[in-house]
C-alpha cells in the first residue's frame, strides 16, 4: 500500500508549522521526510519552500539535494506531466490505463493542497470509467478497482474539509455542510459494496496469485478507507461514533501504519473516550490489547492515557496537573487540524464537558455541597478567586440550560452552596428525559448531548 504514502505529506506540514513545539532539529527531520515524498510523487507543497530554508539553517541541507535549485527544478517538473496526463485521461479507453494516469494525479495534486484540482479529476474520473456496484467473481472485483476509486474520493473530500488553502479554494460555512454530506454518502457506498463483496475472500485459495493480489488490495483500499472515515466522524463532532469505529478497527492497526497515523488516532481516541464514556470504563480493564497500544507508544499518548486512568479514579487535581498547557500544545501539534472546531478552542471545551460530567457526578451523591470546595472537587485545588467564580459561574450557566431546578439540583446565593434536594425518581425521569437535548444550545456536540442524556439517565432513574 506504499502507493498511499503521500497522505503522509500534510501531517508533516502539520506537524512543522508548529516551531514553538518542535525543535530546530526536528523540524529539519521532518521538513526533509516530507520534501523526500514531495520528490518521490512529483509534486511540491506550498510550504516546501519554508522547509527548504529550514534545512538550510541546520545545516542539513548540505548533505541533502533539496535546495532552491532543486525546489525551482521540482515546480517546472510538475507542469510537463499535468499536461500530458490531461491528454491521457481524455483519450484513454481502458480503465487500467485510465487509472495509469488517475493515480499520480490524484497525488500530485494531493500533495500540491489543490483539492478544487482534485476534485475535478475525480468527479472526470467516475464519469469515465465504467465501475460496477456488485461483482460476481474475484478476478471481476480485482479488476473494477472500485474500493480504490471510492478511497480517492474519500481522499479529496474529507482532507478538502480539512485542508482548503486560501490559495485554490474558499472555506464556507455551505461548503463544510455539503462535505459532510459527501462523506455520509460515501460511508454508505463504501458499506454496501463491502457487503456484497465480502464474501468473494473466501475463493482466494482457489484463485491464481495475480487475482489475489488485486483483491487483497482492494480490500486493503477498504480499510484505509474505513479508518478515513472514523476520522471523519470524529471531525464531525460524532465522538460515540468514532469511539465505536476504533473499537472495531484497532485489531486492524497495522493498516495504518505506512501513513504515521497512530500516534493521532489515539490521540483522537482518548478524547473521543473521555468525552463520551463514563469515567469508570477509561482503564480499559476488559481490553488489554488498548492498554498495550496506549502505553508502549510515545510519551504524549501514555500522558493521554493516564489522563483517562486519572478520571477513572476521581483524581481530579492529578488529571488537572496533566493536562498542562505543554501536553496540550504538544497535542495541538499532533491533532489539531483534526479536532471540530469550538469557537473558545476545542481543549477549552473539553475541559469544560469533564467538569461538567465531574459535577453531575458529585451532585448525585450530595445534598450540600460549597461552592468553593465543589470547584476544589473539581481538581483546581489552588486557583484565584477570578478563576474559582469563572468555573462556578460556568456550572451556573449549565444549570440553567439544563434547567436543573426542576430535578431540585439548585444554587443557594444566601449560603454559596450547590444544593440537591431529593425528587421522587418519577419526576426526575420525565425532567431528563424531556430536557437533556438542551445541552446542545451550549456544547453543540453530538457526544456531549448522548453522554448527559446517558449519565442523567442513569443518575435519576
Amino acid at each position: 500500500m506504499e502507493r498511499f504514502d503521500f497522505l503522509q505529506v500534510f501531517s508533516l506540514v502539520h506537524k512543522f508549522s508548529y516551531a514553538r513545539v518542535f525543535s530546530n532539529v526536528e523540524r529539519a527531520d521532518i521538513a526533509l521526510k516530507a520534501l523526500t515524498l514531495m520528490e518521490r510523487f512529483g509534486a511540491v507543497h506550498p510550504i516546501a519552500e519554508q522547509m527548504v530554508e529550514v534545512l538550510q539553517e541546520s545545516g542539513l541541507q548540505t548533505k541533502t539535494k533539496f535546495n532552491s535549485e532543486w525546489l525551482t527544478r521540482a515546480k517546472d517538473i510538475v507542469k510537463v506531466p499535468e499536461y500530458l496526463y490531461e491528454l491521457a485521461l481524455t483519450d484513454a479507453p481502458e480503465k487500467s490505463v485510465l487509472f495509469e494516469e488517475f493515480v499520480p494525479l490524484c497525488q500530485q495534486r494531493f500533495i500540491a493542497g489543490d483539492f478544487k484540482m482534485l476534485s475535478y479529476y475525480v468527479t472526470r474520473m467516475s464519469r469515465m470509467a465504467q465501475f460496477m456496484n456488485h461483482s460476481t467473481s474475484a478476478e471481476q472485483f480485482g479488476a473494477n478497482r472500485y474500493f480504490e476509486f471510492l478511497l480517492y474520493q474519500l481522499i479529496c473530500t474529507l482532507y478538502g474539509l480539512i485542508w482548503e488553502l486560501p490559495s485554490f479554494t474558499s472555506t464556507s460555512a455551505s461548503s463544510e455542510v455539503n462535505a459532510e454530506e459527501k462523506l455520509l454518502l460515501l460511508d454508505k457506498r463504501i458499506s454496501l459494496y463491502h457487503s456484497r463483496s465480502v464474501h468473494l475472500l473466501k475463493s482466494l485459495p482457489e484463485q491464481p496469485l495475480h487475482v489475489v493480489s488485486k483483491v487483497e488490495f482492494e480490500f486493503g483500499c477498504y480499510k484505509i478507507a474505513k479508518f478515513l472515515l472514523a476520522i471523519a466522524k470524529f471531525k464531525m463532532n460524532q465522538f460515540v461514533a468514532f469511539a465505536d469505529e476504533f473499537d472495531l478497527l484497532y485489531t486492524s492497526f497495522d493498516t495504518v501504519e505506512f501513513l504515521n497515523l497512530q500516534r493521532e488516532l489515539l490521540l483522537m481516541y482518548s478524547v473521543a473516550c473521555m468525552a463520551s464514556k463514563p469515567f469508570k470504563e477509561l482503564t480499559f480493564n476488559a481490553n488489554e490489547s488498548i492498554v498495550e497500544l496506549f502505553t508502549n507508544t510515545s510519551d504524549l499518548v501514555s500522558t493521554f492515557y493516564d489522563i483517562m486512568y486519572g478520571l477513572s479514579k476521581a483524581e481530579f487535581a492529578h488529571v488537572k496537573s496533566l493536562m498542562s498547557k505543554q501536553v496540550v500544545e504538544a497535542a495541538d501539534a499532533e491533532i489539531s487540524y483534526l479536532l471540530p472546531q469550538k469557537d473558545e478552542g476545542f481543549w477549552e471545551y473539553l475541559v469544560d464537558l469533564l467538569d461538567l460530567k465531574v459535577f453531575l457526578l458529585i451532585m448525585s451523591i450530595t445534598r450540600r455541597i460549597p461552592r468553593t470546595t465543589m470547584v476544589r472537587r473539581l481538581g483546581y485545588i489552588e486557583c484565584s478567586q477570578k478563576q474559582c467564580s469563572r468555573v462556578s459561574d460556568k456550572l451556573l450557566v449549565l444549570m440553567s440550560v439544563l434547567q436543573l431546578s426542576q430535578v431540585n439540583i439548585t444554587f443557594d446565593r444566601e449560603n454559596d452552596e450547590f444544593c440537591n434536594d431529593p425528587l421522587n425518581d418519577d419526576t426526575r425521569l420525565q425532567h431528563v428525559v424531556q430536557q437533556i437535548d438542551q445541552i446542545d444550545h451550549l456544547t453543540r456536540a453530538e457526544a456531549a448531548g448522548q453522554l448527559l442524556k446517558a449519565k442523567l439517565v442513569a443518575l435519576y432513574m
